[in-house]
């Protein structure tokens, strides 16, 4: 698959997912992907499973790039944790030497 474009470009062709976006094909179910658009008073909905529109391919990929960066960010931030909280656990009181600070 190409490199998905940017979300400014992929927003501007919500329209299109008017329509249904459900391919039809007999393909696992890895399950039901919604792409929900409200502005002021216009809304638009549209849930699938897998589809062919590439818009809709390339937003999807989008969508769990961001998850899937969200999630490094939450791995790191508990690893940095552990990593202080096991610093600070070998310093003995009273032998001079500080944990690191936050």
């Amino acid at each position: 698959m190409k490199r998905p474009r940017k979300c400014s470009t992929l927003r501007t062709s919500w329209t299109r997912f008017q329509h249904p976006l459900e391919s039809g094909l007999k393909v696992a179910f890895m399950g039901t992907k919604t792409f929900r658009f409200v502005d002021g008073d216009q809304k638009s909905e549209a849930k699938f499973n897998f589809s062919e529109d590439l818009n809709a391919q390339h937003l999807q990929d989008w969508f769990e790039r961001m998850a899937e960066s969200a999630q490094h960010r939450i791995d790191l931030e508990r690893a940095a944790s552990t990593i202080t909280w096991a610093s600070m656990a070998r310093c003995k009181p009273g032998s001079g030497i500080r944990g690191p600070t936050a």
